[in-house]
Formats: C-alpha cells, sequence, structure tokens
C-alpha cells in the first residue's frame, strides 16, 4: 500500500468482498467503484484489520458530497473549492467536473466554464450537460456561433423536455442571427436563453420525480444541472 487514502462518495456503487484469516483475524477487502459513468476504478486494500472496515463503513462525506450540498444551497464558490478539491485526486469523475463547470458558469466564471465542459467533452463527446451548459456558457460570452454549433449535436433521450427546449431556443437563435439579433440585445437573449432552459430542466427533473416516485424510487439527489447521481 502507498497509505492514501481512499476517496469514496455516498453515490459510488461498491463491492466488498470479505476474507478472514483465523490465524491473524486480518481481512483482505477488495472494493471495486464506478465513479460517475466516465472511469472505472478498482482500489484493492491488502491485510486490512477490522477497524479499517469499520472505518470504511463509516466513510460518508466526501468533498465531491460536500460540494454537492453546497451547490444545491446555490453556494457556488464553496462548490467550487469542494470540487477542486475533489478533482485533484479523482480528475477522471466527469460528473464532478460537469458541476464545477456549472458553478462556473453560475458566478459568471465564463472561460474558466468553458474549460472545464470542454475537458468533459474530450472524454465524453456525448455527454449532453456538458453540450447544455457549454452552449449555454458561449452564449453568455456573446459567441452565438458557437451556441449555436455545440447545441446543433445536442442529444438527450433521457430528458426529452430538456431536449426539446433545446431545438426550439437553437432555432429561435439562429433566426436572431440572421437578423442581426432584432430589437434585443446579446445580454437579454442569453437571459431569455437561459431563463428557458432552466425551465425545462427543472420541468423534466418533477417529471422523473413522479416516476420514480411511482415506481418505488428514490430521488437522484439533482441539483439543478441536469444530472442525477451518475455522468449522463
Amino acid at each position: 500500500m502507498d497509505g492514501t487514502k481512499p476517496q469514496f462518495s455516498p453515490n459510488d456503487r461498491w463491492t466488498i468482498t470479505t476474507m478472514f484469516s483465523w490465524r491473524n483475524l486480518r481481512a483482505v477487502f477488495s472494493i471495486t467503484l464506478i465513479e460517475g459513468g466516465c472511469a472505472m476504478h478498482t482500489k484493492p486494500i491488502l491485510h486490512a484489520g477490522i477497524s479499517t472496515l469499520v472505518a470504511l463503513l463509516l466513510l460518508g462525506c466526501t468533498s465531491y458530497a460536500i460540494g454537492n450540498k453546497e451547490l444545491k444551497k446555490n453556494n457556488y464558490r464553496a462548490a467550487i473549492t469542494h470540487y477542486l478539491e475533489y478533482l485533484s485526486k479523482n480528475p477522471g469523475h466527469c460528473q464532478a467536473r460537469v458541476r464545477l463547470g456549472f458553478a462556473y458558469l453560475k458566478i459568471g466564471q465564463l472561460d474558466e466554464s468553458v474549460q472545464e465542459f470542454n475537458h468533459v467533452l474530450q472524454q465524453r463527446p456525448e455527454n449532453p450537460s456538458a453540450k447544455l451548459y457549454l452552449g449555454l456558457a458561449w452564449l453568455h460570452k456573446g459567441e452565438f456561433d458557437r451556441t449555436v454549433e455545440i447545441w446543433r449535436s445536442y442529444e438527450n433521450k433521457r430528458q426529452p423536455l430538456v431536449e426539446d427546449e433545446i431545438k426550439y431556443q437553437l432555432t429561435q437563435l439562429e433566426i436572431a442571427e440572421n437578423q442581426q439579433l432584432g430589437n434585443m440585445s446579446a445580454t437579454e437573449i442569453s437571459a431569455n436563453v437561459e431563463r428557458a432552459v432552466e425551465e425545462a430542466v427543472a420541468q423534466q427533473e418533477a417529471v422523473d420525480r413522479a416516476q420514480r416516485a411511482g415506481t418505488g424510487g428514490g430521488d437522484n439527489g439533482s441539483d439543478g444541472t441536469g444530472e442525477g447521481c451518475g455522468c449522463r
């Protein structure tokens, strides 16, 4: 072992296989995590004592989970701090990176937001949340042509209300471009598009919650980014 403290998220799906030795009462744990839909990580912990097992079972909040809580409370700067800490140890966790980009977008750090979403799309070119909010980031930067380009390839069959709204807003943006924005400023157009998209996300999440309630499923912990637990 290298002494590195394993990082676990409450949203991780993990399996523990325990083998006990009667001679030394030690355990061998094999812990497999599937994190964020971007990468699979297997973290073996060998010859750990019983106290290690207890510690693992009691291990709760990580910087990722804390970041999610701050994001839900609209504490975007605090969320950014925790996501950066988590990503420094788990750079392949695309869900954390999507949420980091979303938090940057919300506080107006558009260059950083664009950078994070592009990073996700390098790993997952069809990630709908990265495309959705990258388009909004470009929109706020006044780069309508870039928004149109990224949203033309937007698909999200799991969230049809959001997909329909993006298609509608894409049409409106193309019309606005052809008419040199009409009588509205770029800022007004950006604000209107973002408001419409956020309403579609909220409506989709309400529908999803109702469906889960009907099938006995629980809340997926969505925080307004159009995401559940996994990286879609």
